[in-house]
């Protein structure tokens, strides 16, 4: 007998179907296993990375804390040789013998002699009465002075000379002396030169504040009150009495 066409045609495609189905039926078939990436996720923005070292380094603050006073720069120390009382440096003293003091002298007037046109030439002549040596050096002040309270007569003496001769150095008892040239009143007009007795002098010796007031030994002696006027004239200081 004869198949149909169709059923013939159906034999071999229900046989492949059959032979599928068997072989499914023995077991699952696993697939294999697929990699998983060990990458890590990617950190929030702005925040380092686990186990990442800090960018940066913390520097010091220059703030003060409230309360907290700023340090202060350290004083400064001493100058060499000086030292150091009651917070305030002391200058090392100078070595060597010092200006001689008004009351460690002997001040007194004379021992010179001469004089030409109209002037006499005398000394202010200074002792050293103290117990160690001292110094004078250049000129001394001087003027004349009047009345009962001492009062200055006329104008200070000019200087002869404008260089002195140097520093002279008492011993104890040495003496020095420093010229003395009075102009005399009488070159001047009354009217010019305002005569007015003088019983002295005030002396100021070289680099003093001090005066020592000096009697004339020869006796009064008439000056000149303006001070338009100068009568005397005094040389720097030099060692030993005069010599004139």
């Amino acid at each position: 007998m004869t198949l149909p066409r169709t059923r013939t045609a159906l034999v071999p495609a229900l046989a492949v179907l059959a032979a599928l189905s068997s072989c499914s039926s023995s077991g699952p078939e696993t697939s294999p296993p697929v990699a998983t990436s060990t990458v890590p996720a990617a950190p929030p923005t702005g925040a380092p990375p686990t186990g990442a070292a800090p960018t940066s380094t913390p520097t010091a603050s220059s703030s003060v804390s409230p309360g907290a006073s700023a340090p202060t720069s350290a004083p400064a120390s001493p100058a060499p040789g000086a030292t150091a009382q009651g917070g305030k440096s002391q200058a090392p003293t100078a070595s060597g013998p010092q200006p001689c003091r008004t009351q460690d002298l002997t001040i007194t007037e004379g021992g010179g002699s001469g004089g030409a046109a109209g002037s006499v030439y005398t000394a202010v002549r200074f002792v050293n009465k103290g117990a160690a040596a001292c110094t004078l050096s250049g000129h001394p002040g001087v003027s004349f002075v009047g009345g009962a309270d001492g009062h200055q007569v006329g104008a200070a003496a000019d200087r002869g000379s404008e260089e002195p001769i140097g520093r002279v150095v008492l011993k104890p008892g040495g003496q020095a002396h420093a010229t003395l040239r009075i102009t005399q009143q009488g070159v001047y007009s009354d009217a010019d030169c305002g005569p007015e007795p003088a019983r002295g002098l005030r002396v100021y010796p070289p680099d003093q504040t001090a005066s020592a007031f000096v009697a004339f030994t020869g006796g009064g002696q008439v000056a000149c009150s303006k001070t338009s006027v100068s009568l005397l004239t005094v040389e720097p200081v030099t060692p030993g009495p005069p010599t004139r």
